[in-house]
């Protein structure tokens, strides 16, 4: 959030008549802790100059009246043309909305599909609340009637890159179409399909997307796109890091305390296969012990208690060896807690974490060696590890 802030601050500078637009999913939902960070990315979103965001899946999985009632308490104007309420059969949000951008009025509104990508009311004690208007239908009736009484016309197709394709292209009148939905691909330039410019940021917030509309006589003559990474490159508005850092320093230290709070645990069962640590591996393999003990994996965990983040769910598994698994990770808070009379919590990137349970080393599994490269991928993906590249990151733990 911080580098989107100062990207946008750059883009104002240069243009100063720019509309931002978010296509949703701003929520998650597999920890609770989630929902407290979702409202404070709504906040951070208003402070930046957002107003106008679509509705995207995972924005309703905390119930329908959570996000109206926090988008409103934020000050952001959700659309979406075709989600009602099944038991009224009225409209939940606002289907469209018309902004003003340096004289010039802007229309805006919002699809979704009813796919099983789309999780509306996933938490809520209703989860089929929500009825779904067809789409093409939908964008259809919404061109027709916004194209008239606006200068520029953009759809945000929460539908994923191939629908979402597919419907600018059937759209005549429509300017500028935004791509989203869980998991759409992140696209470096727009692309142009019918009439429309059809813009893919990817997901996660990890790109920018930079849309220029040129008009003459009152007319779109000219669109053109390109996603901008948001990587370490990129400069951080100081307030928004400031305001972030406070967030999730709060945020880690009550996950702390709600660790200390479970008491401790005397002892861990489990079964015939589970970790051991690498102190077990180094009894045999002193030479590649010796390599990993001077590569980034060996400090990972630490990493995480300088940022002040190892107590976050979302982090912690990637920096620790076998995280709620047989044997695996257990946290150091919890004082009490041992594993076959040993003290011992698995942090960092140990052997196992790449190689799999020491337990398995002997059993003939063939690909027990072979498999270390197949597991980086489950943390450094794309989504969280933009810039990774194998070749070179293998180079550095080879052993």
């Amino acid at each position: 959030m911080a580098r989107r802030a100062a990207f946008i601050d750059s883009t104002k500078a240069k243009y100063p008549n720019t509309l931002l637009l978010d296509t949703g999913n701003i929520f998650e939902v597999q920890e609770d802790f989630q929902l407290e960070r979702g409202l404070v990315l709504l906040g951070m979103m208003k402070k930046m100059g957002y107003h106008v965001i679509g509705v995207g899946g995972k924005d309703l999985a905390w119930g329908v009246k959570l996000f109206q009632d926090s988008t409103a308490g934020a000050g952001l104007l959700p659309v979406s043309a075709n989600l009602l309420d099944a038991r009224t059969g009225k409209l939940l949000f606002k289907p469209y909305a018309i902004e003003q951008v340096g004289g010039l009025r802007v229309g805006v509104f919002s699809v979704a599909s009813s796919s099983p990508d789309f999780m509306p009311a996933a938490l809520n004690s209703k989860p089929d609340s929500v009825k779904f208007l067809d789409p093409e239908e939908t964008a259809r009736k919404i061109v027709a009637e916004l194209r008239p009484k606006c200068d520029v016309l953009v759809g945000i197709f929460n539908l994923g890159n191939h629908d979402a394709d597919l419907l600018a292209g059937k759209l005549a009148g429509l300017d500028v179409a935004l791509v989203g939905g869980n998991n759409p691909i992140m696209m470096g330039k727009g692309t142009h399909t019918g009439s429309a410019l059809v813009v893919s940021p990817g997901t996660r917030g990890q790109h920018m997307a930079r849309t220029l509309v040129t008009l003459e006589a009152g007319k779109m003559v000219s669109a053109e796109a390109e996603v901008f990474p948001l990587g370490d490159h990129w400069p951080e508005n100081e307030v928004y890091a400031n305001m972030r850092k406070d967030f999730e320093d709060g945020l880690n230290e009550r996950l702390q305390k709600r660790q200390r709070d479970r008491g401790a645990i005397s002892s861990i069962k489990h079964g015939p296969d589970h970790y051991m640590g690498h102190e077990a591996c180094e009894r045999c393999h002193a030479e590649a012990a010796a390599t990993w003990v001077k590569t980034a994996h060996a400090n990972a965990f630490a990493t995480l208690q300088r940022r002040r983040k190892d107590s976050m769910p979302d982090c912690v598994p990637c920096h620790v060896t076998g995280f709620q698994k047989s044997g695996g990770y257990l946290s150091s808070l919890d004082p009490g807690i041992e594993v076959d009379g040993q003290k011992r919590h698995l942090e960092n990137v140990q052997c196992e974490a790449c190689h799999g349970m020491a337990t398995l080393h002997d059993t003939g599994d063939s690909n027990y060696l072979s498999q270390a490269r197949e597991s980086c991928k489950s943390c450094h993906t794309p989504q969280q590890d933009p810039n990774f590249k194998f070749d070179v990151a293998w180079a550095k733990i080879a052993h």
